[in-house]
């Protein structure tokens, strides 16, 4: 019975040894598979971590890139735009140099033959032996003629200068042919004569008109009225006679324009082309040998 019962003890503790063995081989294998899952979680997470660095480079090479390349653009478009921007700014000073070189071209042109007019009226006087108004009327020609020279260069002058200048001329012109008219200036109160620029001798070929066509084949006295004003933005300047008028005028050559017309539409022409406006010159016959009307409009300017 000892034996039978130490037996069976001897076999439930050898029982309970190798439960207890095979329970510790359980857990040890279950810790080493959670060891090695463990592990290869630790290398996956490892790897994730590597692929989003490498991923987050690869972003940040790629938006340095795609900024390099903005950038690029972005340098590029700003030179084309200044290129462009002095191409064209450069286009236009040469527009506006070519402009003005046409109307220094005009001016030039009407500066001789201004000369030759005033020199044919000292003619006649010399002719007719009047040395003392001959004197008198080369006096106030040399001080006209040093206002032409003063202005010559100049786009545009102011308009108290022009109105003097105008002044002279007609006081030459009606000493040339005394009785022969009269004349008046009507300049608008409004208008600041001292800052607002006109171009230089843009009526004096058509008073020059007036007295040398308008008023030859006429009986009694001429008259010339010249007005300024302002209107719209724009300096109109007229010049209006009661000489035979225009028809007249135009039947002793009707192929050939005048001069002082066509340079002047070619003065406007070029102001027109430089300021953007509409200048225009206005020719009208007011009728029955009733005189000639002259408008010029061009774009009010100012030195200030």
């Amino acid at each position: 019975e000892l034996y039978i019962h130490t037996v069976d003890a001897l076999y439930l503790e050898k029982e309970n040894a190798l439960e207890e063995t095979a329970r510790k081989a359980k857990e040890l294998v279950s810790k080493q598979t959670r060891i090695l899952t463990l592990e290869k979680d630790r290398e996956l997470t490892e790897n994730k971590i590597a692929l989003i660095n490498t991923e987050r480079e690869l972003t940040a090479e790629m938006n340095q890139r795609q900024r390099w390349i903005i950038y690029s653009l972005v340098a590029l478009s700003l030179l084309l735009l200044s290129l462009a921007y002095f191409m064209y700014r450069n286009n236009k000073q040469q527009k506006i140099n070519n402009h003005l070189l046409a109307l220094k071209s005009l001016r030039s042109q009407m500066n001789p033959h201004f000369i030759f007019n005033s020199l044919n009226s000292i003619g006649d006087y010399i002719l007719k032996n009047d040395n003392e108004t001959a004197l008198e009327y080369l006096t106030k020609f040399a001080k006209l003629r040093r206002m032409v020279l003063e202005n010559s260069e100049t786009r545009v002058i102011p308009s108290e200068d022009y109105l003097k200048f105008l002044e002279l001329y007609l006081q030459v012109e009606s000493k040339r042919q005394p009785g022969k008219f009269s004349y008046s200036i009507v300049v608008d109160e409004r208008l600041d004569t001292e800052n607002t620029l006109v171009p230089p001798l843009l009526l004096q070929p058509f008073i020059e008109n007036s007295i040398w066509h308008g008023f030859r084949d006429k009986d009694g006295q001429g008259h010339i009225l010249i007005s300024i004003r302002e209107k719209n933005e724009m300096l109109l300047c007229s010049v209006e006679d009661n000489g035979t008028g225009i028809h007249e005028k135009t039947k002793e050559n009707s192929s050939k324009k005048s001069f002082g017309v066509a340079i002047t539409e070619n003065r406007l022409e070029i102001l027109n082309k430089q300021q953007n406006k509409k200048g225009k010159l206005q020719i009208v016959d007011v009728g029955n040998q009733q005189g000639t009307q002259i408008e010029i409009s061009i774009p009010l300017e100012s030195q200030f």
